[in-house]
């Protein structure tokens, strides 16, 4: 009984001490991760103009925060659109201490995207794309921003979901994470292991209109800002084409109560009254098989 005890005692112990080590080399990883990426984030300051709540008072002049990352050497910066979304005047800042003034190349009100340009005189740190595709619920991810404007913070957690649907936006495929996203992470990287961007970060989500992270945030993941982005810096591009109505997947009830000969295609959830499908007598409920030749 005795020598059942030690061993018992000596199991315990090696899993305890393999665990502690796991623990500590996670930790060395993430931090080794941090140093190389940190130089590349930004944090961004905006001025922008606000209308009063008050009748008849005119609009006032206030400053938001929000963050960004570069993604090019020579000072091309990508954030969200509603961190600059009519600005005035747009500042970045590194860990560094180099500050710059920012130009706004281009944006993307619809996927919240945009591009900006910095001029410093020498190649700047860069972030490199992932491959948001290989995420899996569970994945160590990181979040670097310019949370509540205190300057760059560095949040870690795990991809806590995908494929998510945030009511705001016709997009349907956010990245989910419980790595910290407050008030002026908006535009900051989500990091993967390989300290590669994964996603942007994009919003959290609360009951409260007003209130902070309570361990749910969204990130654009990189499949669609790396696309989204390339075009934008791309003036050649042709615009892109807008339907104006929104998808559901289709489901074996669904299928049943619209009464559609199989489980194939997707559902129509949401027509935009002013946009093209509307125009062409597309309603909520149809069912689309495919578009432009290409099976849904």
């Amino acid at each position: 009984m005795q020598k059942l005890i030690r061993v018992v005692c000596v199991l315990i112990a090696i899993v305890c001490s393999g665990t502690s080590a796991f623990s500590r080399a996670m930790e060395v990883g993430e931090a080794a991760i941090v140093r190389r990426v940190v130089p590349a984030v930004v944090s961004i300051s905006v001025w922008k103009m606000r209308a009063s709540d008050q009748p008849g008072e005119p609009s006032r002049r206030v400053k938001t925060y929000g963050s960004g990352f570069v993604i090019d050497p020579s000072g091309i910066i990508v954030t969200n659109q509603h961190v600059i979304d009519s600005a005035i005047d747009v500042r970045v800042a590194f860990i560094d201490g180099t500050r710059a003034a920012a130009k706004v190349l281009a944006a993307s009100p619809m996927i919240d995207l945009a591009v900006l340009k910095i001029e410093v005189g020498h190649p700047l740190p860069s972030l490199a794309w992932g491959d948001s595709d290989a995420l899996q619920v569970g994945d160590p991810v990181l979040t670097i921003g310019n949370g509540l404007g205190l300057g760059n913070s560095v949040s870690a957690g795990i991809v806590s979901g995908l494929n998510r649907n945030f009511g705001d936006s016709p997009f349907d495929s956010y990245i989910q994470t419980d790595a910290t996203i407050n008030h002026g992470n908006s535009g900051g990287p989500l990091i993967d292991h390989e300290g590669k961007v994964v996603g942007v970060n994009e919003a959290l989500i609360n009951p409260e209109a007003k209130g902070g992270f309570i361990g749910i945030g969204l990130s654009i993941p990189v499949s669609l800002a790396r696309f989204v982005t390339d075009r934008l810096l791309d003036p050649h591009h042709p615009a892109p084409g807008w339907l104006g109505f929104n998808l559901q997947d289709m489901t074996q009830e669904l299928a049943q109560a619209l009464g559609a000969p199989r489980l194939m295609g997707a559902v129509i959830s949401g027509v935009e009254p002013s946009g093209p499908a509307s125009q062409a007598s597309v309603q909520p409920g149809d069912v689309l098989d495919q578009i432009n030749g290409q099976p849904l």
